[in-house]
């Protein structure tokens, strides 16, 4: 596969995402973009301006959904057999922590207004809400019968779940807290 191939792909991966979570996997200050390799258990860092591989980070089993928060700079994979969230630093483009969520961990979402993670759980019908200053879970909230997709307003702070065998729509308020000073 030559750059120009990687780089079409990572642009398609990237429209795929968003229309399936709403979350684009992309640090838009930084030019780069975060691919879940599900084969090879890896994210692929892309630099699209030069439209070549920066880096490949091994992460949990089966990554299979990506989020940005480009607050601080934090990509968030939700790695759907291992039932965790890699959290990469995308300076150093490094996992500096894994995140124990719920069984089957298939959609991630942040709110850097609130500073909170949304991970939904199609195995046990949960979303993890993650506490993004310390990394731990604040909440496990119920939702429908094998939720897929989640996505935050982050105008509104309401965390919308499509849960994919009973054909609705979770709703939920996200919290608000404050990030330490800088």
């Amino acid at each position: 596969m030559n750059k120009k191939s990687i780089f079409i792909l990572a642009l398609s991966l990237m429209t795929l995402t968003f229309f399936l979570t709403g979350c684009l996997p992309i640090s838009i200050p930084a030019n780069k973009v975060y691919v879940a390799n599900m084969g090879d258990n890896t994210v692929s860092v892309i630099d699209v301006s030069a439209s070549n591989t920066i880096t490949i980070i091994p992460v949990g089993n089966k990554p299979i959904a990506i989020a940005v928060n480009q607050t601080t700079k934090k990509v968030y994979v939700a790695n759907l057999l291992s039932n965790t969230v890699s959290v990469i630093n995308a300076f150093t483009n490094s996992v500096i922590q894994t995140i124990p969520v719920g069984n089957g961990p298939d959609g991630i979402c942040v709110n850097p207004t609130t500073n909170f993670l949304y991970v939904s759980n199609h195995s046990d019908d949960s979303v993890s809400v993650i506490n993004l200053l310390n990394n731990t879970i604040v909440s496990t909230v119920t939702v429908g019968n094998y939720p897929y997709g989640i996505d935050v307003d982050k105008t509104t702070n309401m965390v919308y779940v499509a849960n994919n065998y009973d054909n609705t729509v979770s709703v939920m308020m996200a919290r608000r807290i404050a990030l330490p000073p800088r």
